[in-house]
């Protein structure tokens, strides 16, 4: 199944048509006008790193965290359903396997 790959005209990107055949460079408009979501996140992502964490050991970390953060940020008002069935699937854990 191949997939057709988008990005802005970044000279960084160009490398990567050796593995990526389907690879489209565009123009991004002025201030990413094509890809506004994508420089939104961009820029939620620095504001959070910058504004929160000021001291980032393992960036990593943080970086799966802001992904998990992310993509819960679009099930608001299924949270409460969905901890529900986690709770109700998965199997039960006991107070004496908690360490501290």
């Amino acid at each position: 199944m191949a997939f057709n790959w988008t990005t802005d005209k970044w000279t960084g990107y160009k490398p990567l048509k050796k593995n990526f055949e389907n690879l489209t460079q565009i123009y991004s408009g002025k201030k990413g006008g094509n890809f506004p979501d994508l420089h939104r996140t961009i820029m939620n992502m620095k504001a959070w790193l910058r504004g929160v964490h000021h001291h980032v050991n393992d960036l990593q970390d943080y970086l799966h965290e802001y992904c998990y953060r992310f993509n819960r940020s679009f099930m608001k008002e299924n949270i409460f359903d969905n901890l529900l069935i986690r709770m109700v699937n998965s199997s039960p854990c006991l107070i004496k396997n908690i360490s501290d």
